[in-house]
């Protein structure tokens, strides 16, 4: 979980920042995989099986797509494609670990080709009591084209500034994540059909897997 949160944010970090005033050309994760067993610094695991990372890079790499700011609560809509653009729409949505609307709104935003830039702020986040989920659905009319999840609290991580290093800046006081351990347990209905994409690997048939949530309540990270 915290892999694939930790991942995202700096993939997406970079993708929100850069602009023709900052123009790096690209960004160093360490590493592919791992030498031994480990939890952490890895896109694959030491048996070559995709980590948090893993997914969090694909999710903070995507050509278009929109991203949160934890410390000023802004969203960005960012593209990293080179001949995409026109009118998009994202929808937020705040709720808390039960299923509860804390605050919802659209947002109307037009996208350039390889550019990224501010289109709003996330409403109530400074209001969040314990843990909430952030929903944001970017939409090109009708397709959802980019959903993005965060869990969210008031207030981040603090981290001791004065004492950071150049490979390590120490948290003098961590957020408290816990509540999300004491969810209701939601109910998945799982279903499969064949793919209308053909593998293209001999002998390996591919199917289309569906995941529906029947619960009142948030279905987390399934």
């Amino acid at each position: 979980l915290m892999d694939y949160e930790a991942t995202r944010s700096e993939y997406e970090a970079y993708s929100a920042l850069w602009n023709e005033e900052r123009p790096a050309t690209g960004i160093i994760y360490w590493m592919l995989n791992n030498a031994w067993p480990s939890l952490h610094w890895n896109q694959f695991d030491y048996y070559l099986r995709p980590a948090g990372s893993f997914y969090g890079t694909k999710t903070g790499s995507r050509l278009e797509h929109v991203a949160y700011d934890y410390n000023k609560h802004s969203l960005w809509i960012i593209n990293h494609s080179l001949d995409r653009s026109g009118d998009r729409s994202v929808e937020v949505e705040l709720i808390d670990l039960n299923g509860k609307t804390i605050s919802k709104k659209v947002i109307k935003a037009v996208t350039e080709a390889n550019k990224s830039k501010k289109i709003g702020a996330v409403d109530s986040a400074d209001k969040v009591s314990g843990v909430a989920l952030l929903r944001l659905n970017l939409k090109n009319g009708d397709k959802v084209i980019s959903r993005n999840v965060y869990w969210v609290t008031k207030g981040v991580d603090t981290l001791d500034w004065p004492n950071s290093t150049w490979y390590n800046t120490p948290v003098t006081k961590y957020v408290d994540l816990t509540p999300i351990w004491d969810m209701k347990e939601a109910k998945i209905n799982v279903s499969t059909k064949a793919a209308t994409c053909p593998s293209k690997i001999p002998g390996v048939q591919q199917r289309k897997v569906t995941l529906e949530n029947d619960s009142d309540v948030p279905a987390f990270f399934i």
